[in-house]
C-alpha cells in the first residue's frame, strides 16, 4: 500500500499534481479521469482521494503551481538587467519556450492552462473562477514592474501599472490562443514586439537617446 505520511506523502501528492497538470494542459479538465491522473503519477486511486475530495480541487492544486510557475518567469523578467522593452519581450519569449517544448514533445502547442481552464470552468465552477482571478492578480503585480520601468524611460506614456499590466497580460492571452490554433509558437515572439505600442508607446526602430 502507497505511504501517505512524511516525505513519501509529499513525493505523492506531488506527482500527482504534476501528472494532473501535464494532462488538463494536453486535453483540458473533462476529458481527463482520476484513473488516468493515477495511472500517470504511478499511484493508487485511494492515495489522490487521500489529499484531493475530488478531480476540482486536483485542478485546483495544478493550477495554483501553474500560476506561481509562470509568476515566477515573469518576476525574474521584471527583475532582470536590460532596457524595460527587452524585459516586456522575456515575457513574451518565455512563453513561446512553452509552446515550443510541447510542440517537441507532442507535435502540437498546447497554450496556457490558465487561460485554458478559464473557457472551460469559469463559468461552471466558483472556485476555479476565483483561483484563475487570484493568479491574473498575481501575473498583473509580477509585470506591473516593467511598466513602471517603461514610463520612467519614456518608452510610454504616463499610466497605471497595473491596468496597464492587465492590458499586456489579456493581448499575451489573445496572442497565445493565435498561436495555439495556428500550432505556431514562434507567433508568440513576433507579435510580442508589438505589446509596447498597445500601451501607447512607438514601435519600430530603437529610441534615440
Amino acid at each position: 500500500m502507497a505511504t501517505t505520511g512524511g516525505a513519501a506523502g509529499a513525493d505523492s501528492r506531488g506527482r500527482v499534481v504534476a501528472a494532473a497538470l501535464g494532462l488538463f494542459c494536453a486535453r483540458g479538465f473533462a476529458a481527463v479521469g482520476t484513473q488516468e491522473i493515477c495511472d500517470t503519477a504511478g499511484v493508487l486511486k485511494g492515495t489522490l482521494y487521500h489529499f484531493f475530495p475530488g478531480k476540482v480541487e486536483v485542478a485546483l492544486a495544478a493550477l495554483d503551481f501553474y500560476g506561481e510557475t509562470v509568476a515566477d518567469v515573469f518576476k525574474k523578467a521584471a527583475g532582470g538587467r536590460g532596457r524595460p522593452e527587452r524585459k516586456l519581450q522575456k515575457v513574451f519569449e518565455a512563453s513561446r519556450a512553452m509552446g515550443d517544448c510541447h510542440q517537441a514533445d507532442k507535435g502540437v502547442m498546447y497554450g496556457c492552462l490558465h487561460g485554458n481552464m478559464a473557457l472551460e470552468l469559469s463559468a461552471a465552477d466558483p472556485r476555479v473562477r476565483a483561483a484563475l482571478d487570484a493568479i491574473t492578480r498575481k501575473w498583473v503585480a509580477a509585470i506591473a514592474p516593467i511598466v513602471t520601468e517603461l514610463v520612467a524611460a519614456k518608452v510610454i506614456p504616463p499610466c497605471d501599472p497595473l491596468q496597464a499590466g492587465h492590458t499586456l497580460l489579456a493581448y499575451l492571452h489573445g496572442v497565445v490562443l493565435m498561436a495555439k490554433t495556428a500550432n505556431e509558437p514562434a507567433m508568440i515572439t513576433r507579435m510580442g514586439k508589438q505589446a509596447v505600442g498597445l500601451l501607447g508607446g512607438r514601435v519600430g526602430p530603437k529610441r534615440k537617446a
